[in-house]
């Protein structure tokens, strides 16, 4: 027999003499499942945590003694940054819970900190309005990933083995418009920006040229 939802049970306690107590009454309620957080891949030194989550909800973080060191809200687009209260440690397993406004909470979310490696911004070459492609140098191997001022990708491409990358963008950059680079190794650690502005190509006007003739040892 399994108890549901809304129904109401009782209990009651009898000593060996058989003497009984009065009833308890409890009614059943629905079991919250809250789902665990994501966490984002941790680094050796990190001051913040971040993942993923319900929006309204409070993420816990808890460091490898299960230590509260720090807790914080899932923003309106699901994500979270939480502030910890100490460095963490290569190796140390952190976990993560989230918590609903009714104190429902999840299981445990878990993710083990990595060495942090760095990872060189790429270049940009400059770019003119109206351009859609983007060029630049990287390490080769690694994928360079475009971005338009308002932070949307606009493109993606691979270094090639010379260290150069040409990235086709899906729409033509503007005059004036910052657009920035960043390029991620095969593990997903990923640099810091390259931003740069896009400037206005400049039209050379054709010459003209006057009329020569056969023998002219000079043209004007």
């Amino acid at each position: 027999y399994s108890i549901y939802d809304g129904e109401q049970i009782t209990a009651v306690q009898q000593d060996k003499d058989g003497n009984t107590s009065a009833e308890a009454t409890a009614t059943v309620k629905a079991k919250v499942v809250v789902e665990k957080p994501t966490i984002d891949q941790p680094h050796e030194g990190d001051k913040k945590i971040t993942g993923t989550g319900e929006a309204g909800n409070t993420v816990i973080i808890y460091d490898n003694k299960g230590n509260e060191i720090g807790r914080g809200e899932v923003g309106g687009d699901g994500t979270y940054t939480i502030d910890i209260n100490q460095g963490i440690d290569e190796g140390e397993e952190i976990t993560a819970v989230q918590q609903d406004a009714d104190g429902h909470t999840s299981d445990a979310a878990t993710a083990t900190v990595k060495v942090k490696v760095v990872i060189d911004k790429p270049t940009i070459d400059q770019p003119y309005e109206g351009d859609q492609q983007i060029t630049g140098t990287g390490e080769a191997g690694n994928t360079v990933i475009i971005y338009d001022a308002n932070g949307n990708e606009i493109g993606r491409g691979e270094v090639g083995s010379d260290g150069e990358y040409t990235v086709d963008v899906n729409q033509a950059v503007q005059a004036g418009e910052e657009i920035t680079a960043v390029q991620q190794d095969a593990d997903g650690n990923t640099s810091d920006q390259a931003t740069i502005t896009v400037d206005v190509k400049e039209t050379v006007a054709k010459p003209t040229i006057d009329q020569p003739y056969d023998g002219d040892k000079k043209v004007t």
